[in-house]
């Protein structure tokens, strides 16, 4: 057997490992970004499967359209199962195949360079045998470092890229995607470039290694880092807009507790001018009575139990900004014809801040009256306390399966555009302010929402 057949053994069988190491390192990228761990390895094994197949049947392809079909079939069927987050999938994809050309690029030329430094190419002439040596010895370095290098990358590519449940824009797709685009438009000429070079070293007119590698392999080492560059420069423009929604919701929280404390301040004076008028009040019913007006004053006394109703909260939580705030949310869901039941109390001689909790339950009872469904639908407000542990637990009924971002473990919010998530998100900030946190489980017909507080006792806290 001639060197051409143990070429062609070797070079098919490193081949078909190049595609499963390929697979592995897809079904890496994809895992953190899709519902069930399931769908990122089949999505991979499909492309390792059309791969396989176009490679072993001889059709006149050219490789990038080879990678495409298999890429667009693995997308394809991603979105089938989960259809969230289109165009990241597509950012994911392209993103990994750029990475993939690039580190192979910098491989090849970082093993020419051993070659030629070596004197390997002048071993490998001497014999068939140390030819096949050579050629194993070569394919397999290739591979092992291909494979490393690439999953290195894949491993840095997921932590600069930090917002793993969020999808892109059309203008945020193609902006992310500009340092790809121009990987492969020069991808083409890099292939002609070694056309051009394989044709002159058939006839004779060059026998050394092509001149330019050390400038190929710059290229591909400066595009390798624009990639994590711009993905870098992007989380971080993310991170500034999202400390922006922050502020401004936070801006607004503080005017909307400045408008409860205006209610309840009028609230209070409305009891106060009762109070105040409750002498007057008192002396024209004996008056009335005195002279037999009985109508009159059944008619009176009516007007001003309604009065006082109006004037006296029906919540009574033990503080109230509090109050205000669960008797405004109470309003509104017997508007909407949903049962509301309140058992929750502030803790009393605490360091806990009225404004803290304030943000928790309005934030809370918001996402309640946004998610509840079911045929009789109800919010029911909790608070427990144990020890330096303060519980307050907010639950409302939902029917039907609720989508959660398991990252941050909750639920996804209903609502789109700019600002979505940004409530459950004060929520965890608050909650961490006081060493706690929150939880979210969701039962057959209900989502429960706790949210701990460490507290201390007024007599534990101290001042300096």
């Amino acid at each position: 057997m001639d060197m051409d057949f143990y070429y062609d053994l070797i070079t098919k069988a490193a081949s078909y490992v190049k595609i499963l190491l390929t697979v592995i390192n897809l079904a890496f990228l994809l895992r953190p970004y899709v519902r069930k761990r399931g769908d990122a390895y089949a999505g991979a094994v499909i492309y390792g499967l059309v791969m396989i197949i176009l490679y072993a049947i001889p059709l006149e392809m050219k490789f990038w359209m080879a990678y495409f079909v298999g890429a667009a079939l693995s997308y394809l069927y991603l979105m089938a199962m989960d259809k969230r987050n289109g165009r990241q999938k597509i950012f994911l994809f392209l993103s990994f195949f750029i990475l993939e050309y690039l580190t192979h690029s910098i491989v090849i030329e970082e093993m020419n360079l051993i070659a030629d430094k070596t004197g390997l190419m002048e071993f490998s002439a001497r014999s068939m045998e140390a030819a096949i040596a050579t050629l194993l010895l070569s394919e397999a370095g290739w591979l092992v470092q291909r494979f490393l290098f690439l999953h290195v990358s894949l491993r840095i590519f997921h932590r600069v890229y930090k917002r793993k449940r969020e999808n892109l824009s059309a203008r945020e797709l193609v902006c992310m995607a500009i340092p790809q685009v121009m990987v492969i438009f020069f991808k083409p000429v890099e292939y002609m470039y070694y056309d051009l070079y394989m044709q002159c070293m058939e006839e004779g007119l060059i026998k050394k290694y092509i001149p330019a590698n050390g400038y190929i392999c710059l290229f591909s080492i400066t595009a390798y880092l624009a990639v994590l560059v711009m993905l870098a420069l992007f989380q971080r423009l993310r991170d500034g807009q999202e400390e922006l929604r922050q502020m401004q919701l936070a801006d607004s929280q503080m005017a909307e507790m400045k408008a409860h404390i205006r209610q309840m301040e009028a609230l209070y004076e409305d009891i106060r001018a009762m109070r105040h008028d409750m002498g007057n009040h008192i002396q024209v019913m004996e008056h009335l009575i005195e002279e037999n007006h009985g109508t009159e004053a059944a008619s009176y006394l009516r007007r001003l139990k309604r009065e006082w109703g109006q004037a006296v909260s029906e919540v009574k939580t033990g503080n109230p900004v509090t109050d205000v705030i669960i008797r405004e949310k109470m309003r509104e869901a017997g508007r909407r014809q949903i049962s509301f039941q309140c058992d929750f109390h502030f803790p009393e001689k605490t360091n806990v801040d009225a404004f803290d909790v304030g943000v928790i339950l309005g934030n809370a009872l918001n996402n309640c009256l946004e998610s509840v469904n079911g045929v009789h639908p109800w919010i029911k407000i909790s608070s427990s306390r144990r020890n330096q542990l303060f519980l307050i637990t907010v639950k409302n009924s939902y029917a039907g399966d609720m989508e959660w971002d398991r990252e941050r473990g909750v639920p996804l919010s209903m609502k789109k555009g700019e600002g979505h998530g940004i409530g459950l998100a004060n929520i965890r900030r608050v909650a961490r302010s006081y060493l706690g946190d929150m939880l979210f489980e969701q039962g057959e017909d209900s989502v429960t929402l706790q949210v701990m507080l460490q507290i201390e006792d007024d007599d534990d806290c101290f001042t300096t």
